[in-house]
C-alpha cells in the first residue's frame, strides 16, 4: 500500500477551509475506490478485480465536503472496497478529528460504523 497523508497537507487542508470561513476540521467526506488500468510492467499493488472486470490498482480515497483530499491509499484490485476503507479510516489522522459523516457507493456492505 502507499499513500497516506502528513502534517503539512493536513494545514494546507485546515488554512484553505478557515479562509472559506469553515471549521478546520471537515464534519463529512465521500469515499470512492476507482480502477486504475495498469501496464504490464512493473510496480507493486497489482490484481484483478473480479467485479468490475479490470486489472492493476485502485485509488482508495477519501475527499471532504470542499473536495480536498484527506486520505488516497493505492492497492491491488483485488483488494475490496470494504478492506480498503478499513485502510483508508486507519490512516486517518488529526486531519479529520470532527468527521462524522461519510458517504460510500453501494458497494460497501461490511459496517465501519463504531
Amino acid at each position: 500500500m502507499l499513500g497516506g497523508g502528513n502534517a503539512s497537507q493536513h494545514t494546507l487542508r485546515a488554512q484553505v477551509r478557515a479562509a472559506a470561513g469553515r471549521h478546520t476540521q471537515p464534519p463529512a467526506g465521500c469515499r470512492a475506490a476507482p480502477s486504475v488500468k495498469t501496464t504490464a510492467g512493473g510496480g507493486e499493488a497489482r490484481g484483478c478485480d473480479r467485479g468490475k472486470r479490470s486489472t492493476g490498482r485502485k485509488r482508495q480515497g477519501l475527499v471532504e465536503t470542499r473536495g480536498l483530499r484527506l486520505v488516497v491509499i493505492v492497492t491491488a484490485t483485488a483488494v475490496s472496497e470494504n478492506a480498503g476503507a478499513k485502510f483508508v479510516c486507519a490512516r486517518l489522522r488529526g486531519g479529520a478529528q470532527k468527521l462524522r459523516r461519510l458517504w460510500v457507493a453501494g458497494g460497501y456492505t461490511a459496517g465501519l460504523v463504531r
